[in-house]
């Protein structure tokens, strides 16, 4: 009796695994590739350019400079009346009051009989404001220990322990009793401590410079 036996087919066998080959392959490559991106996005980046250098400010700041004390006068004044020198023979520092010569323990400014403005010598405190009889509208400004005294103006309008600074308008020259033969003038006075100065020898120096 002839039998018959059906071959089995090898080469689909053999297309199956190849194909499940190229699966494992292909997925072992993409997994792979996967761990290779993470690993690039978890590697810091450093940036070879140098960063920019900023300045931090000066810690240290820079004392302010101290004024020079300057003319209490704008216009082109004069001297009308010299400051007193006891070692002096000169006359023209005197005045005669009720019949008795006083030496002139400031100095007077006028500009050719007319009012001017008077100005701030220093930065300071108003230390004392009056009318006083004889000289007229007073008013005082202290700078440390430098008191200067303005006279015979024609009003004050500060009051005492406003603040001034060098250069400030304090009023204009007026008239008084005791100099009236000046008509308008300023009359300056001025103080170290208790000793009287001559109020031209403290122009272009600071107070730490006046002795």
């Amino acid at each position: 009796m002839y039998s018959y036996t059906k071959k089995k087919n090898n080469a689909k066998k053999v297309m199956i695994f190849s194909l499940g080959f190229l699966l494992v392959l292909s997925v072992g490559v993409l997994t792979y590739s996967f761990q290779s991106m993470n690993k690039e996005e978890d590697t810091p980046v450093f940036n070879e350019n140098p960063l920019p250098v900023i300045a931090l400010p000066d810690t240290e700041t820079e004392a302010p400079t101290e004024e020079k004390a300057i003319r209490p006068y704008t216009v082109e004044a004069v001297i009308a009346l010299k400051h007193y020198d006891p070692n002096s023979e000169d006359s023209d520092d005197v005045t005669l009051f009720e019949g008795k010569y006083r030496g002139n323990e400031g100095i007077d400014y006028s500009y050719n009989d007319e009012a001017f403005d008077v100005c701030a010598i220093f930065s300071g405190t108003v230390s004392d404001v009056k009318e006083d009889p004889l000289f007229g509208h007073s008013l005082t400004i202290t700078s440390g220990d430098i008191a200067i005294t303005y006279q015979s103006l024609d009003g004050v309008a500060l009051e005492n322990g406003a603040q001034v600074k060098q250069g400030d308008i304090l009023g204009k020259a007026g008239v008084n009793v005791y100099n009236k033969d000046l008509n308008h003038h300023l009359h300056v006075v001025a103080k170290k401590g208790r000793s009287l100065l001559n109020p031209e020898s403290l122009y272009d120096k600071t107070a730490s410079e006046i002795k």
